[in-house]
């Protein structure tokens, strides 16, 4: 008679255990690319914090650190920056063990990104400056480990210029010029979504330096490449932002309107509390003779 000794069932359950994780986190990345390209930041939030425990529980760095950078991004969609800032974190931390470079490289974007955030609600300096030098981190490991990527390097320059741009008291000629190395990284690559992100911030750029004719020679070019809601939802700020320059109340109205009904389809809560100040304000700018220097920013980083 044969006996199977408790030892024996333990190691068998061990190998399901770690079957079923390898599969869970197997299937996440799978749905990781069509989720995301429709916008499904709740779902990957769902399946993505499942996948993460499998990860960890199966002593898979490697995959815990890629899905520690895709719920970054997914929760600064949803607007939850603790979250977001928690997930780069741990990111950052894991993949400064790897040969790899550009994970450490993605994960120190991703956390200026998130302390970008947090400037834009708490409007602290030493918030906005903390994203300008992990940014520059960024592009300084980028460039001392030797990584040749282009779309990469152009995430780290989009980070930087955002960086720059979106501090009250910035350095609009430095965001400028790293949006314009952003562009051309991303030529390279074809990144189309990439392009028109990048466009739309050095668009912000030119409304910010009153140059509202590049302005708006910049929305016209984007508004027929768009292909996703959060995208619109951006032009729609700009735009917005650019009619109130120009004085046109009605449009800017009609504009921001049409873009918080995208944030709130989005769940971009951050997006839709902007929407709402800027609605609230466009009376009053309106009749004190157009807006500060400096719009409020919108929330898009270049994550993914």
């Amino acid at each position: 008679m044969t006996t199977v000794t408790a030892s024996a069932i333990s190691g068998h359950q061990f190998i399901h255990s770690i079957d079923d994780s390898i599969h869970m986190i197997e299937t996440y990345f799978k749905n990781f690319e069509s989720l995301a390209r429709s916008e499904q930041w709740k779902e990957i939030l769902f399946q993505g914090t499942m996948a993460l425990e499998a990860a960890r529980k199966s002593d898979r760095p490697q995959d815990e650190a890629k899905i520690c950078a895709q719920l970054t991004s997914t929760a600064f969609y949803l607007g939850d920056y603790d979250q977001a800032l928690v997930y780069a974190n741990r990111c950052h931390e894991l993949s400064e063990k790897f040969e790899d470079p550009a994970l450490s490289v993605r994960a120190l974007y991703l956390e200026s990104a998130v302390h970008r955030a947090f400037a834009g609600k708490n409007g602290q300096q030493m918030s906005y400056i903390r994203a300008v030098q992990i940014a520059e981190e960024a592009l300084l490991t980028y460039q001392r480990k030797g990584v040749d990527d282009n779309n990469l390097q152009g995430k780290v320059y989009f980070n930087l210029g955002a960086a720059h741009a979106d501090n009250p008291e910035g350095d609009l000629a430095k965001a400028g010029i790293a949006y314009a190395k952003a562009l051309q990284c991303y030529t390279a690559t074809d990144a189309t979504d990439d392009l028109i992100r990048t466009s739309i911030r050095l668009g912000k750029v030119y409304l910010l330096q009153k140059r509202y004719d590049l302005t708006e020679k910049m929305i016209n070019e984007v508004r027929p490449q768009i292909t996703t809601e959060r995208l619109a939802m951006h032009v729609d700020y700009l735009e917005a932002q650019l009619k109130i320059a120009m004085n046109d109340t009605e449009g800017a109205i009609k504009i921001a309107k049409t873009g918080l009904t995208r944030a709130q389809a989005l769940g971009a809560k951050e997006d839709e509390s902007r929407f709402i100040s800027l609605l609230q304000t466009i009376t009053p700018v309106a009749c004190h003779g157009g807006p500060a220097d400096h719009f409020s920013t919108f929330a898009e980083a270049e994550l993914r």
